[in-house]
């Protein structure tokens, strides 16, 4: 796994926000990587507690350590942690071979980086289509206490990512051209949209319509779960699918935001301004995306067909019967 280690070098993005409490055991996690080529990069959106110190007195105290590991912070206005992301994303030069996702109360096993390098080492000899590394993690309470292992995903392809993200963010390893995918270019520069539900599941869908996934089934992080968690995850699949099905009524991953989601997929990557089919999409995907969008209008004749001839799967055939069931009486 070392052998790529002089040419393959990683952009670790940790987006912060009032994280003083967990981000010791975070930081230290990212110090304790058998991989070494790594920079770390890092925008503190609008913290009000002690991070911002925190992350200075870090810096200091590993650039002496650690000075092959360039350490960037940036902080800025509270713009929630999707545009969070998505901006770190867009100003990191595009000279990484990879773009590590990271949290700031989790924990990374020291392994984790030397894993998804050697996925991503194998994709970039033999493959151009963007390329999208994730995995299994372990997850834990908010004293540290580990609790059981995150299920693994089931049905992936873009018939679920439209519906459903199977992509734990923190986990996720992306390479530049997902990158570009993500933040476009000159031309079609991409600008944070409301209707992105999570920056994970926007890189998942992308990843799912015109590149190649790698799920790594090994635990390579613990994942902590409390309160303030962005991601309705859970161990043990009854206690996870039921999560992701209750969160179907959240207001901010109801089915009323997969919809919108999925009509800024159509707009930005199926039709061009004038409202030609751009052609980057499979005949077989542009399908998949029109026979949602159809929903927003359907009547209920329209939805029963859908219920009864639909494309799309979430993990579980539980979880898909709830989503149908939401989509036949409008529950959204």
């Amino acid at each position: 796994m070392q052998s790529g280690q002089s040419e393959t070098r990683i952009a670790i993005l940790l987006s912060t926000c009032n994280g003083e409490r967990y981000l010791p055991e975070l930081l230290d996690s990212l110090l304790g990587q058998h991989y070494r080529q790594w920079d770390l990069w890092i925008r503190d959106d609008g913290s009000t507690d002690g991070t911002v110190d925190l992350l200075n007195t870090f810096h200091r105290n590993a650039a002496e350590d650690h000075p092959d590991n360039r350490i960037q912070i940036t902080t800025g206005e509270n713009i929630g942690i999707v545009g969070s992301f998505f901006s770190l994303l867009a100003d990191v030069p595009d000279t990484y071979s990879g773009y590590a996702f990271c949290d700031q109360d989790d924990v990374w096993q020291p392994e984790k980086l030397d894993r998804a390098v050697d996925q991503l080492n194998r994709h970039l000899g033999r493959s151009e289509n963007p390329f999208l590394y994730h995995a299994r993690q372990f997850i834990m309470d908010e004293r540290g206490t580990v609790q059981g292992v995150s299920p693994v995903p089931q049905h992936c392809g873009l018939f679920n990512a439209l519906i459903q993200n199977q992509v734990v963010g923190c986990t996720m390893v992306i390479d530049s051209n997902l990158r570009k995918r993500v933040i476009g270019d000159r031309e079609r520069p991409f600008h944070p949209d409301p209707a992105i539900i999570m920056h994970d599941w926007w890189c998942y869908l992308l990843a799912s319509a015109f590149g190649i996934i790698y799920y790594d089934d090994r635990p390579v992080i613990k994942f902590r779960r409390h309160e303030q968690s962005s991601t309705p995850a859970k161990s043990g699949r009854y206690r996870a699918w039921a999560a992701r099905a209750a969160a179907l009524g959240n207001r901010s991953w109801s089915i009323t935001h997969i919809l919108d989601q999925a009509e800024l997929f159509h707009n930005r990557y199926i039709v061009s301004e004038g409202g030609k089919v751009t052609g980057e999409c499979s005949p077989d995907n542009v399908n998949m995306v029109n026979c949602l969008l159809k929903l927003k209008k359907a009547g209920f004749g329209k939805r029963l067909e859908y219920v009864l001839r639909s494309p799309h799967y979430r993990s579980t055939w539980p979880e898909t019967l709830v989503f149908r069931f939401m989509v036949l009486f409008r529950r959204f």
